[in-house]
């Protein structure tokens, strides 16, 4: 889901916003612009008749803007009418919970059953065959819900009483136990947003205490008064604590709430700790945002947009019924098991929606192919098509004779780290390595960030980066790349990454040249804005692609990290200028004590011996390096220049490709160029409107260009 820029209306990511005011347009948005032209239209009309003229002009543009526009608006309507959303897809695969049926006949209460997902649950565990108690703090709501039960067969007693009362939580139990016997399941439902939309130092101390008292308190009392009678019988109790996507993903101006739902989560771990042995499981299931009166009362429209209550039903007779042990003190997320349920069940966590991270496979005329780049000219991954220095390659065959592939590797990466130091003037203890500088940051984001914290980075930013995060569990707060215009050339606008920093941003991610757009960091620029960011805060600075630089002023990663300004950790890579992709070799480098971070989290012999041999030859080879570097400084004027000329609008570049307009018919450019075994990235960014165009040799050039122009003259 996402949100209109404009009007804030939440919708779904499925059009695009034809006037460019973001990724998404809602109706009203569109209706609004339409609007606009239509007044703008008519003013027109009211000029002069010495500009007559251009009134006849703009009035056939206007008739044509607004005839576009609407119909823009019209398919949006059609395809909100006629195709399912993220929500009717989730309701028609609502996971399959093989044990519901041991619900029957065992004795369920559920507390805050008399609206919301408290009744919508007692509903789902009563059709199930259980036998339920409805405890709510007003009799109307209860007993309106039990008659709906009744009538559907259900066997139901009401309870009015306060959960966070110790004595009407033990008076509860005690009613349930002489009427339906003892209580086999507790459902801790119960429980109130407390004060809401005020930082923590305005919110009412009185409210705030409520919601300790009814979340958090409320569940220990009513778990307590259920446990010494479930212990006294020497029967099992089964507790299922309800708490909130909010302890993952904190809000502002929600204190009390967040807080009462993570401690309700760590008493589930401290009352599944006491209570094994005993019969007693405990578990905390954790709902995102359903629809509910309350919420509908609040702001019906956004209510109304969030599924409705019964996609957490699954999830709650998962925890009900699965085996004590694949529950017990765990926090299961409703929201991660109606994705995976399978995986939820097994890692209870973020890592349970964890999905390989693979390319899709290689087509060669629409045929899965091995992506061979000695059958075909591949320049998709921004791979170098020079290769690497012939000593590089001589390196491989000279480890291979030294320490043969039966013995590990220098743990120490003495040589390398040695080239590295010299190069860099760095002291040794600034490095850490990897297989790869995709792996080195995944561990970056992992070691600074837990789930639910956020990073900071670009939009779109490199989908590497972005995957990892999804990974880790953490958020991201994006801000948009300036592509430029009259007033001012294309920049990173740091000025926005400023803004998007909060109290629970953990790390700021640029790349420096960015991916894609493959603008620099400007010194200048980064002074401003390392000056304004908290002193700690670590800021990665991904340079893989800055060997392929050449413009003056741009921002001194290592100058930085020699004077220790801020927490910046420099992230290198092997794959890309000095043509290693296959030896998968990465590095990252800091001050001393903050790679030190870095290194712990290093993984021993991370590194092969022909791939350590085969970076640090490298490293040594400067002649050639030197003369690549002027190769590609080269080949990437020609590209620019060519694409500026056919009118493409690219992006100044420092990097091994130019972002560039698309051309209208850019499926018929793959396709040609394919014909001819060559593939470049298919990938469309920044509103579907620009593409990556590579820095490759003069022959792919040529072709890019050739079948540019047949494209443009029909």
């Amino acid at each position: 889901m996402t949100t209109c820029p404009r009007c804030r209306d939440v919708r779904s990511s499925r059009g695009k916003d034809p006037a460019g005011h973001g990724d998404y347009y809602c109706f009203f948005d569109a209706f609004e612009q339409v609007l606009a032209d239509s007044l703008n239209l008519s003013l027109t009309l009211h000029v002069g008749r010495w500009m007559m003229q251009r009134v006849d002009l703009s009035r056939t543009h206007r008739l044509k803007t607004f005839a576009a526009k609407a119909t823009l608006v019209a398919r949006r309507v059609r395809a909100h009418f006629t195709t399912p959303d993220s929500i009717e897809t989730t309701i028609r695969n609502l996971p399959y919970v093989a044990n519901e049926g041991e619900l029957a006949g065992k004795v369920v209460l559920v507390t805050g059953a008399g609206q919301g997902v408290g009744l919508v649950l007692a509903g789902a565990l009563a059709e199930a065959g259980a036998r339920v108690a409805l405890m709510g703090r007003n009799l109307a709501p209860l007993e309106h819900a039990k008659q709906r039960l009744i009538a559907q067969g259900a066997v139901v007693q009401v309870v009015v009483g306060d959960a966070s009362d110790p004595e009407a939580a033990e008076r509860a139990l005690a009613e349930i136990d002489a009427r339906l016997g003892g209580v086999d399941i507790l459902v801790n439902n119960a429980g109130v947003g407390g004060p809401w939309g005020k930082p923590f130092w305005e919110a009412d101390p009185r409210a705030f205490r409520e919601a300790i008292d009814i979340n958090l308190s409320g569940a220990f009392l009513m778990a307590r008064a259920a446990a010494r009678l479930a212990v006294a019988q020497n029967r099992p109790l089964r507790i299922i604590n309800v708490s909130s996507l909010a302890t993952e993903m904190p809000g502002a101006g929600m204190a009390a709430y967040n807080s009462s739902k993570s401690g309700l989560e760590s008493l589930t771990r401290a009352m599944a700790a006491d209570g094994d042995g005993h019969g007693i499981t405990v578990v905390t299931l954790s709902l995102h945002s359903v629809q509910t009166e309350r919420k509908a009362a609040h702001d019906w429209a956004s209510n109304a947009l969030l599924p409705p209550a019964p996609v957490v039903v699954p999830a709650f007779l998962h925890v009900a019924t699965a085996p004590a042990a694949e529950v017990q003190g765990r926090v299961v997320a409703s929201w991660r098991y109606l994705a995976a349920p399978e995986a939820e069940t097994l890692l209870a966590g973020p890592k349970s929606l964890l999905v390989p991270i693979a390319y899709p496979p290689f087509l060669h005329q629409g045929q899965a192919t091995a992506r061979d780049p000695l059958r075909f000219s591949i320049h998709d991954r921004a791979e170098n098509p020079w290769g690497p220095s012939p000593e590089a390659l001589q390196a491989i065959d000279r480890s291979l004779q030294a320490a043969p592939l039966s013995h590990y590797p220098d743990e120490r990466l003495s040589e390398l780290t040695g080239m590295l130091a010299h190069l860099h003037g760095l002291p040794e203890a600034s490095f850490a390595f990897g297989p790869g500088s995709w792996e080195v940051l995944a561990r970056l984001v992992s070691l600074f960030a837990k789930p639910g914290e956020q990073v900071v980075s670009h939009d779109p930013g490199w989908f590497g980066f972005n995957l990892v995060c999804r990974r880790a569990g953490v958020t991201q707060a994006r801000a948009r790349f300036h592509l430029g215009d009259a007033q001012s050339p294309p920049s990173q606008n740091l000025r926005a990454i400023l803004d998007r920093i909060t109290p629970q941003t953990r790390l700021v991610y640029l790349i420096n040249p960015a991916n894609p757009e493959g603008t620099p960091l400007l010194q200048a620029e980064m002074d401003e804005f390392l000056d304004a960011l908290p002193p700690r805060l670590p800021v990665i600075i991904d340079e893989a692609y800055i060997e392929y630089a050449a413009a003056s002023g741009i921002f001194d990663t290592v100058a930085a990290v020699k004077l220790r300004r801020n927490a910046i950790i420099g992230l290198r890579t092997f794959s890309k200028f000095y043509g290693l992709a296959g030896a998968r070799v990465g590095y990252a480098y800091a001050a001393p004590d903050l790679a030190q971070l870095v290194r712990n989290t290093e993984n021993i012999f991370s590194l092969s011996s022909p791939s350590a041999a085969a970076a640090a030859a490298a490293l040594a080879d400067r002649a050639y390096y030197a003369a690549l570097h002027a190769r590609f400084i080269n080949e990437r004027k020609t590209v620019f220049q060519g694409l500026e000329q056919r009118g493409l609008a690219p992006l100044p570049a420092e990097t091994p490709f130019v972002l560039a307009h698309r051309p209208q018919n850019a499926e018929e450019l793959f396709e040609r160029l394919e014909n001819e075994g060559i593939y470049i990235a298919r990938y469309a960014f920044h509103g579907d409107r620009y593409m990556m165009y590579p820095v490759a040799q003069a022959a792919t050039t040529e072709a890019i260009f050739h079948h540019l122009d047949a494209l443009a003259s029909g």
